[in-house]
């Protein structure tokens, strides 16, 4: 098979592992996603951070005013560690400490089982899929990345840090010589994308409707159509080949490189 691999980790983290392979490199952008959040259970009263800025509390205060909330009850986060520098962040900036809660740190799939079936008061799963089916069924952000990004200053690597650069990558030996594979490679992939903001710009499911078993059956939770336009609207949206520029030429990018 070809060495061609799929990164998807928030940036730091993923800085810490590819400074030691330095003759793997990313060499195109597929998606950023931004769909972290600390979601709070349907019903539950929890306070979102978002309302209370919205209603004029200070964003220290407020992030306080949330994680305090989280004090004694049952909290699920996943356990890949890719969350890890948006967990820091909110755990950091609202003084609060996981040993205060009744902490489960599980795969994704055993956290959706948990906190659909009312044994979890707070959760933070790791995958686009798992965490649109929450939102469907009433879950909502108590914090979330656009909220540290919104408040923190420009750059702050608590907020940009969190965000997940996803793309493709493979050594620099494989690369030269195997260029023509390379552009064959990403030349299916960005029309792919095409397929599907065609879909999203339209409203049809042509793409999607193609997308939905495979997404389904990797991530385990059934989402229809709707739930994959979700994912690809809000929590991760793709990007074409045009909004590489972005990543590699515009240097007032806040994805430049």
């Amino acid at each position: 098979s070809t060495p061609l691999y799929s990164s998807a980790a928030s940036d730091v983290y993923k800085r810490q592992i590819m400074v030691r392979v330095p003759h793997v490199k990313l060499f195109t952008m597929s998606d950023t996603y931004v769909g972290t959040y600390m979601l709070a259970a349907p019903n539950g009263g929890a306070k979102t951070v978002a309302e209370l800025v919205k209603g004029g509390m200070p964003f220290e205060k407020a992030m306080n005013t949330v994680m305090q909330q989280l004090k004694g009850k049952r909290v699920g986060i996943d356990n890949t560690g890719s969350s890890r520098v948006f967990l820091d962040a909110i755990t950091e900036i609202g003084d609060f400490s996981f040993d205060d809660a009744d902490l489960a740190v599980l795969e994704d799939a055993r956290l959706v089982n948990l906190a659909r079936g009312g044994n979890l008061d707070f959760v933070s799963p790791a995958g686009a899929a798992q965490n649109v089916m929450l939102l469907k069924e009433g879950w909502y952000p108590a914090v979330s990345i656009t909220d540290l990004i919104e408040n923190l200053p420009l750059g702050d690597p608590r907020g940009i840090g969190s965000i997940g650069h996803t793309g493709l990558a493979t050594t620099d030996v494989y690369y030269r010589e195997n260029f023509d594979t390379i552009l064959r490679m990403t030349g299916v992939m960005f029309r792919i994308i095409d397929a599907i903001n065609t879909d999203l710009a339209n409203g049809t499911d042509h793409a999607l409707a193609l997308e939905v078993p495979v997404i389904e059956a990797a991530a385990g939770v059934k989402l229809g159509v709707d739930g994959l336009r979700a994912i690809f609207t809000t929590l991760d949206p793709l990007m074409s080949f045009e909004d590489q520029a972005d990543y590699w030429v515009n240097q007032d990018s806040p994805h430049y490189y």
